[in-house]
């Protein structure tokens, strides 16, 4: 009996895209590195879709590719066109996933998620029926263990997360309205916006407004995504948590693990001249010499790396170790934060953090306790 779908329809044996946290992004700005992309590799994207689709329950979209560029085989197209990752990263301010898979026949099974942040390749791993047999246990796959990770299951990704909001842009011309697609994308939308195809007004009238070059829109979209992160930089410089302890000072910034351009600002080994912005500047001697370090709050363990695999429940659960942190027991393991560095994974009921010391040096525990409260 084949799988079904979320919709009741047989889910695809091959299928695969992108997988990222719904969060601010433009749908428009996707569209258009991948369609450059594409392109520069002589790819026909005449009729080529980006199809972004929000998870029913969970906060998670899936972008998937439809058109004669994809060729009748999403798995294959995104396994030979893996580099989209890295294109696709530049757009989110976190790690976003390139996973694919090909589920039937059995013994060609095979499947593979990357992972990506800012233009660079974090980690990757791969399956395939012939090297663990036809017998292999679901947790020996790396999607299926991916997705138990995330909360979601392999039919939901087979599926093209069935049942939930959906946009479509198109590469060729991917001009819409990105504050209408996130409203949609978050349910408060009405529909699958697709982007226009018909020409402005003004350039159907042979105006004198000229639509911009391919050069002049990315050029206009690195701007404001810099402006937006700057933004972003300033509001949580404005409130700042902090406690200095015997090897310096422990930071606790209002962002995200994977939002590594601003928590990176507070990872400094070691203090030499000006403080990171939100520190009060009298500190600065206080600090010479020693080191700053950030703890943020952490939604899944793959958001961290164990080796050169993002970490996985198995993993954690037979590697990490019990401690007591302000009178609190709690569990830590030695991890790898995403372009921050080696680091600590504590988990206290339930919630998690990541600290940029590793676990043999002493936390300022009642304040890192502080942040796992404040937790999801």
């Amino acid at each position: 009996m084949p799988t079904l779908s979320r919709n009741g329809s047989p889910a695809p044996s091959s299928f695969g895209g992108l997988l990222f946290p719904l969060d601010a992004f433009r749908a428009s700005a996707l569209a258009a590195v991948l369609g450059e992309a594409l392109a520069a590799k002589a790819r026909n994207v005449n009729d080529a879709q980006l199809v972004l689709r929000r998870h029913p329950a969970a906060p998670l979209v899936l972008a998937q590719m439809e058109g004669t560029v994809v060729g009748g085989d999403p798995a294959g197209f995104w396994r030979d066109n893996a580099d989209l990752a890295l294109v696709a990263s530049q757009v989110f301010p976190r790690e976003v996933f390139l996973v694919y898979a090909k589920t039937a026949p059995a013994a060609e099974r095979a499947e593979a998620y990357l992972v990506a942040g800012q233009g660079q390749m974090l980690g990757a791993e791969e399956a395939t029926a012939e090297r663990l047999g036809p017998n292999a246990p679901a947790d020996a796959w790396p999607l299926s263990r991916l997705c138990g990770q995330i909360g979601i299951t392999l039919d939901d990704l087979a599926g093209g997360f069935a049942g939930g909001p959906a946009v479509r842009v198109s590469l060729l011309d991917p001009t819409l309205d990105d504050r209408d697609a996130l409203m949609t994308l978050a349910g408060q939308g009405g529909g699958e916006p697709a982007s226009p195809e018909a020409p402005s007004p003004a350039a159907a009238e042979g105006g004198a407004e000229q639509a911009p070059s391919d050069e002049e829109r990315r050029r206009r979209r690195k701007e404001a995504e810099a402006r937006e992160r700057a933004a972003r930089a300033a509001e949580v410089e404005r409130s700042l948590p902090f406690v200095v302890d015997e090897l310096g000072a422990v930071v606790a910034p209002a962002a995200e693990l994977d939002e590594a351009d601003i928590v990176g600002r507070y990872v400094v080994h070691p203090v030499t001249g000006d403080l990171p912005p939100g520190l009060p500047r009298d500190l600065a001697p206080r600090l010479e010499g020693r080191r700053i370090d950030a703890v943020v709050p952490v939604s899944f363990l793959s958001e961290v790396f164990v080796g050169n695999r993002p970490l996985d429940k198995k993993t954690w659960q037979a590697k990490a170790e019990p401690v007591t942190l302000d009178g609190r027991s709690c569990r830590r393991l030695l991890v790898h934060g995403p372009r921050l560095g080696p680091g600590t994974l504590v988990e206290c009921d339930g919630r998690r953090v990541f600290v940029s010391r590793t676990p043999d040096m002493p936390l300022p525990e009642a304040f890192v306790c502080e942040v796992l409260g404040q937790g999801g």
